[in-house]
């Protein structure tokens, strides 16, 4: 017997590249990344097994804002910066 099942549908959300001097709190600044298919996003950070849809706050590392900057507008450099994946609700 084949049952068909509907697949998950993501809720809509607002993937981030945040951006904050390091050693402090202060925010520098942020990049949208929503429009970066989701299945690019996980060859480049993995979440743990309970967070398939990343919906945790991950630090990138050099490896990982390397990977992301053949999709962004702006040349990322972490020399003073620190830089985060994010996920926020819309």
């Amino acid at each position: 017997m084949l049952i068909l099942t509907q697949p998950a549908v993501e809720p809509r959300v607002r993937r981030l590249i945040t951006k904050f001097r390091q050693n402090c709190d202060t925010r520098e600044g942020e990049i949208d990344i929503t429009s970066i298919p989701f299945e690019a996003i996980r060859k480049i950070v993995e979440g743990g097994p309970t967070d398939p849809l990343l919906y945790d706050c991950y630090r990138l590392s050099a490896n990982q804002l390397g990977a992301f900057q053949q999709y962004l507008p702006e040349v990322v450099a972490e020399v003073s910066c620190d830089y985060y994946l994010e996920t926020e609700g819309e």
